[in-house]
C-alpha cells in the first residue's frame, strides 16, 4: 500500500462518515437524497479506483476501468442534480439535457474505445489509454453540468435572504471551486500534456476537499437537518396569531400568515430585514411579555402583545421566534369597560329618580345629585348616615323591623308595590314616595340600590284618572253604539246598555256567558266558534266585517262589527273589544240607492248619456262611468279635472262651449250646446252638453250639474242622410239627363241615317214607278240596278235598326247569357276607343235571373265608360271569378285613378250608379285607387 492508495482510502471512509451523519439526521427530503447519491457515486468511483490498485484477474481489467469511468463520468450531472435541489427550482428543460448527454457518453465509453482504449501497465500499476473524443466526452458529461451547478449554488450564495443558507452556499461554491482547481492538474493537465503519471493518483482523493466544505456547511449550518426553516414552520404554521422567526442577528427568515396580515406586509419586502423595522418600539433584551403599538401601512393603529423565544437546538441558538398576539379588540373592550363605568355615574348621577346605596347594616354609602334635591341634605350630610334619616320618626320602628326582614330574604320590591310610603325632609315636611328596592353584590360585599320617586303628583293625577274613569264609564253606558268586552275563549265580561238592547237583553242576563250562548242559529254559533278559534292563532288581522243576526225574539237586524284585540301591559292579546252597530235601516236605504244607481248607470249607458258635477269652490270634477267611456278614458287612471277636460274640446269649439260655461257659472244660468271632443285616439266625438247652475243659500254659484248626450252616431246618420238625398236627387236628374240624351241620340241616329235611307229608298222606287208608267217595256237592264240600290238601302235601314235595337239590350244578353254578352261589350269597348282588353275568367257560365243579368250586365257598361271617359288608360282588363255562392267581377285600368275626394262626391254619377244597383242585388263593390296607378272596381254579388 503506498500514499496515493492510503488517501483514497481516508477520502473513502470520510465519504462514508457523511453518509451515515446525514443518514442519522433521519430527515427524508430531496436534498439529503440529491447529496446522499451524489457521494454515493463519488464513493464507487474511488472505490474503482482502489479496486485496480489490488492483484486482480487481467481479463476483468477492461470492465472495471470502463465502469469506474461511469461513476467518473457521472459526478457532473449528480452535483447538477444536487444545485437544484439545494437552490429549490424545479428542473427544467437545460437540465434534461446535460442528463441525456451524460448518459450518451456513458453508452459511448461501454461501447466504443472513443472515450478509454485500454489499460496499460506504468510501474507495476495500471492506467488507462484515453481515447481521442476523451477531452470532449469529459467536457459534455462532467464539465458543463459541473460549471452550470457551480453558477447555480453562486447565484444562491449571494442571492439569498436566508443567512443560513447563504453562508452555505458560499462553503459549498468555494469547496467545488477549489477541487475542480485542485483537480485539473493532476487528472488532466500533467498525465496528458507532460506525462507526468504519478499525478494522476490524486485525482479522485481531491474530491475529499469538496466533501469537507460542504460537511462543514452540513454540521455548522444544518442545511440537511432539522434546520431553523423546518423548526419555525413546525411551530407556526397553523398557529392563529402572528409569529415572525429570525436568525440569531434578529433578520426576518420567515413569518406566518397572521404576522402578514396583522402588519400588513409583503413577505418577500420583508424577509432580511431587521425586526426593528417592524417593530421599532421592541425592547430585545427584555424576553418576557411586553406590550407595544403597530401602526400598518393603512395608518391603522394596532395594539400587540409581544413574547420573544429563542430558538435553540443542542445548546446552539439558531434565532427567536417573535409571538405576537393582536390585543386590539381587547384594549378597545377595556376603554369600552372604562367608559362604561364613566357612563354608569353618569347615568346614577343624572337619574331621575333618588338613588342611595346603603351596605348591609343600613348605613348610606352613595347617594345621587336627586337625593340632595328631594330630602334637601348635601351628599356629604348622608354619606355614612343611617338610611332612618330620611324615614317620619313615626315609621321608624316599622322600618327598623323591615330591615331585618329584609337581610334575611333580600329581594327586588317593585315601584309602589301597594304601600303608602313618605319621607322626611331636612326641614322636617314630609312628602308620598314610592320606594324600590334592588340587593346587589359588589366585591363581595352585600348592599342595597334605594330608588325613591316623588310621588306626590302622581296622588294628585291618581285622583283625577279615578274621576275620569267614572265620566268615561257613564259615556260607555250611555253610548248609541254596542260596545262589549270577550275573553279570548269568548266571554263576555262587559257589555252597554246599547249592545244589551240591540238583542234585546237586559246586560245582567249576558256577563259571563259565550257571545254564541245568547243566540239560537246553528250557522251563527258554528261560524262564531270558528272565528274564535282562527283569531286565536295570531292568523286574523282585525278589520270591520258586517253580520245577519237574530235577536233574543226572533227579529233579523244586520248588524257591522268593528273589533280589535284587548292587551295588556306587555302586548299580549287579553281578550277582544267590539263596537256592534245596528245597521239595518241603513243597509236597506242603501240598497234603494244601489237600484236607483244601477237603474241610472243603465239608462245612461243605453242613451249614452253621461253625467257630471263640477264644484267651482275646490275644483273638483266629478264624472259617471258613461262620460269617462264617452270620453275614450280609464276610470281606473285618468283623474277628471276642468283643465283636462277644456284639453280634449275640440279647437275650435273652445270658445263658443267656454264662455257658455262662464256664463252659467258667473250668472247663474242654465246652458245647452252642442260641442266636439277630440277622444286619446284622435276620434272627434259630437255630444249635446247641458248644464245648471248649484247654488246656496246666499244666491251664489257653488257647481254646476249637467249632462252629456253622445250624438255622434245620430249627426252621422243625419249627414248620410243628407248625402244620400243629394246623391238620389243626383243619380235622378243624371237618369233624366241620360235618357234625353238617348233620346236626342236615338232621334238623331233615325232622322240622320234611318229617315235618309227610306227617304233615298223612297224616291227610287218614286223614279222606278215613273218609269213603269210611262215605259212599259223598260228594259230589264236598266230597272235592275235600281232595285238593288233600293235593296241595300233597305238592308241598310235594318241593320241601322238592329244596332239600335243592340245599345238598347243586346240580344246576346238573353241568347248566350251574361258571360258571352260582357265578353262582346269588352270587344265592342276596345273597337269603339281603341284601348287594349283583356279578359281574365274561370267561369264560362252563369245561371242568374234577368234582372241580376242585366243589372250586371248595365255595371260593367258603366265600369268601361268611366274608363273611356276619366282614366286616360290604355288598358283594361275584366276578371270573372265565382267562388261558392258569389260571383265576383273585377275592372282594372292603368289610368290615373280616382282622386280621393271624388269617391263619394254627389257628382260622381257613375260610381254612385254603380253603388245604387250593388245595393239592389245585395251586393259589395270595394273601389281601389291610386294617383298616377289605376283602378280597381271589385264587385261581388250573391247568387245562388
Amino acid at each position: 500500500m503506498n500514499l496515493y492508495t492510503l488517501l483514497i482510502i481516508i477520502a473513502l471512509l470520510i465519504n462514508a462518515f457523511v453518509i451515515i451523519y446525514i443518514l442519522s439526521q433521519k430527515r427524508n427530503s430531496s436534498l439529503n437524497e440529491s447529496y446522499f447519491y451524489y457521494l454515493i457515486n463519488i464513493s464507487f468511483w474511488m472505490l474503482g479506483e482502489l479496486i485496480l490498485r489490488w492483484n486482480i484477474p487481467t481479463e476483468y481489467i477492461t470492465t472495471v476501468f470502463k465502469f469506474t469511468s461511469v461513476f467518473g463520468l457521472s459526478v457532473g450531472i449528480l452535483f447538477l442534480n444536487f444545485s437544484y435541489e439545494f437552490i429549490n427550482i424545479k428542473r427544467n428543460l437545460l437540465f434534461y439535457v446535460f442528463v441525456f448527454f451524460s448518459i450518451l457518453s456513458i453508452i459511448i465509453t461501454l461501447i466504443t474505445g472513443l472515450v478509454i482504449k485500454e489499460p496499460v501497465i506504468f510501474y507495476k500499476e495500471y492506467y488507462q489509454v484515453i481515447g481521442p473524443y476523451f477531452f470532449h466526452i469529459f467536457a459534455v458529461a462532467n464539465i458543463a453540468p459541473g460549471f452550470y451547478g457551480l453558477y447555480l449554488i453562486f447565484r444562491k450564495a449571494f442571492s439569498s435572504e436566508n443567512m443560513l443558507i447563504h453562508r452555505s452556499a458560499q462553503l459549498i461554491f468555494t469547496g467545488t471551486v477549489f477541487t475542480i482547481s485542485i483537480a485539473f492538474f493532476p487528472n488532466i493537465l500533467f498525465p496528458h500534456e507532460f506525462n507526468l503519471r504519478d499525478a494522476i493518483h490524486l485525482g479522485e482523493a481531491i474530491s475529499l476537499i469538496q466533501t469537507l466544505f460542504i460537511f462543514i456547511a452540513v454540521f455548522r449550518y444544518k442545511i440537511f437537518g432539522l434546520g431553523i426553516e423546518d423548526l419555525s414552520y413546525n411551530l407556526f404554521s397553523s398557529m392563529k396569531d402572528a409569529v415572525i422567526i429570525t436568525d440569531d442577528e434578529m433578520k426576518i427568515i420567515q413569518t406566518n400568515d397572521s404576522a402578514q396580515e396583522l402588519f400588513a406586509m409583503d413577505p418577500g419586502k420583508i424577509k432580511g430585514a431587521h425586526i426593528t423595522e417592524i417593530l421599532p418600539g421592541i425592547n430585545l433584551n427584555e424576553e418576557n411579555e411586553q406590550e407595544s403599538t403597530t401602526t400598518r401601512p393603512d395608518s391603522e393603529e394596532r395594539f400587540i402583545l409581544i413574547t420573544i423565544n429563542r430558538i435553540v437546538q443542542k445548546e446552539e441558538n439558531l434565532g427567536y421566534m417573535f409571538y405576537i398576539k393582536d390585543i386590539t379588540v381587547r384594549k378597545i373592550i377595556e376603554h369600552g369597560l372604562i367608559e362604561s363605568e364613566k357612563s354608569l355615574a353618569e347615568l346614577f348621577e343624572s337619574s331621575p329618580d333618588g338613588l342611595i346605596v346603603v351596605d348591609k347594616e343600613g348605613k348610606i354609602i352613595k347617594v345621587n345629585s336627586e337625593v340632595q334635591n328631594l330630602f334637601g341634605y348635601s351628599k356629604d350630610e348622608l354619606i355614612g348616615k343611617e338610611i332612618g334619616l330620611l324615614i317620619p320618626h313615626r315609621y321608624r320602628r316599622e322600618h327598623e323591623n323591615n330591615v331585618e326582614a329584609y337581610k334575611n330574604n333580600p329581594r327586588n320590591r317593585r315601584m309602589g308595590d301597594g304601600l303608602h310610603l313618605y319621607g322626611l325632609k331636612k326641614d322636617g315636611s314630609e312628602f308620598s314616595v314610592e320606594i324600590m328596592l334592588s340587593p346587589m353584590t359588589q366585591r363581595d360585599k352585600k348592599m342595597t340600590l334605594c330608588t325613591v320617586r316623588d310621588v306626590s303628583d302622581k296622588k294628585i293625577i291618581e285622583q283625577k284618572l279615578k274621576d275620569n274613569e267614572e265620566h268615561y264609564r257613564n259615556i260607555f253606558q250611555t253610548h248609541p253604539h254596542g260596545i262589549v268586552e270577550l275573553t279570548l275563549d269568548g266571554t263576555i265580561t262587559l257589555a252597554n246598555n246599547a249592545y244589551a238592547q240591540m238583542f234585546e237583553f237586559e246586560v245582567e242576563e249576558i256577563i259571563g256567558k259565550k257571545v254564541w250562548e245568547i243566540h239560537e242559529d246553528k250557522e251563527f254559533i258554528n261560524n262564531t266558534k270558528k272565528f274564535f278559534k282562527i283569531s286565536n292563532d295570531g292568523s286574523l288581522i282585525p278589520q270591520p266585517l258586517t253580520s245577519h243576526r237574530k235577536t233574543n225574539k226572533g227579529k233579523d237586524i244586520e248588524v257591522q262589527i268593528d273589533w280589535d284585540f284587548k292587551k295588556d301591559t306587555d302586548n299580549n292579546r287579553v281578550g277582544y273589544i267590539k263596537v256592534v252597530t245596528d245597521i239595518t235601516e241603513k243597509k236597506r236605504i242603501e240598497r234603494i240607492l244601489n237600484q236607483q244607481r244601477t237603474v241610472l248607470t243603465q239608462a245612461e249607458k243605453l242613451a249614452h248619456l253621461g253625467s257630471w258635477k263640477f264644484n267651482t269652490e275646490n275644483g273638483v270634477l266629478y264624472w259617471s262611468d258613461e262620460l269617462f267611456k264617452i270620453f275614450g278614458e280609464d276610470k281606473y287612471t285618468f283623474i277628471p279635472t276642468f283643465e283636462e277636460y277644456r284639453k280634449r274640446v275640440h279647437p275650435d269649439d273652445r270658445i263658443i262651449v267656454f264662455k257658455e260655461i262662464d256664463d252659467a257659472i258667473n250668472e247663474g244660468l242654465p246652458f245647452s250646446q252642442i260641442e266636439r271632443i277630440v277622444r286619446p285616439d284622435g276620434e272627434i266625438r259630437i255630444l249635446s252638453s247641458s248644464g245648471v247652475p248649484q247654488i246656496n243659500d246666499s244666491g251664489e254659484v257653488i257647481g254646476l250639474f249637467g249632462s252629456c248626450l253622445d250624438v255622434t252616431e245620430h249627426k252621422k246618420i243625419e249627414r248620410e242622410l243628407l248625402n244620400s238625398q243629394k246623391k238620389l236627387r243626383a243619380l235622378s236628374a243624371h237618369q233624366q239627363a241620360t235618357r234625353e240624351e238617348e233620346r236626342t241620340r236615338l232621334a238623331r241616329e233615325i232622322h240622320d241615317e234611318f229617315g235618309q235611307i227610306l227617304t233615298a229608298a223612297n224616291m227610287d222606287i218614286g223614279i222606278l214607278i215613273d218609269e213603269l208608267v210611262r215605259n212599259q217595256n223598260i228594259n230589264k237592264e236598266i230597272f235592275l240596278p235600281n232595285l238593288e240600290s233600293v235593296e241595300r238601302l233597305i238592308e241598310k235601314a235594318i241593320k241601322t235598326i238592329q244596332n239600335i235595337a243592340t245599345e238598347l239590350r243586346p240580344d246576346i244578353l238573353d241568347h248566350l247569357g251574361l258571360i258571352p254578352a260582357l265578353k262582346w261589350q269588352l270587344k265592342e269597348f276596345e273597337k269603339r276607343y281603341s284601348i287594349e282588353t283583356m279578359l281574365e275568367k274561370s267561369v264560362e257560365s252563369i245561371d242568374i235571373d234577368s234582372d241580376t243579368n242585366i243589372a250586371l250586365f248595365r255595371i260593367f257598361q258603366e265600369c268601361l265608360t268611366n274608363v273611356a271617359r276619366h282614366s286616360k288608360a290604355r288598358k283594361v282588363t275584366a276578371v270573372l271569378t265565382r267562388n261558392n255562392n258569389t260571383f265576383e267581377m273585377r275592372v282594372i285600368d292603368n289610368g290615373i285613378g280616382i282622386p280621393k275626394e271624388k269617391l263619394d262626391s254627389i257628382n260622381s254619377i257613375g260610381l254612385i250608379g254603380i253603388k245604387e244597383r250593388i245595393v239592389l242585388l245585395n251586393g259589395e263593390v270595394n273601389i281601389k285607387t291610386k294617383p298616377k296607378a289605376g283602378t280597381e272596381i271589385h264587385i261581388k254579388v250573391p247568387v245562388k
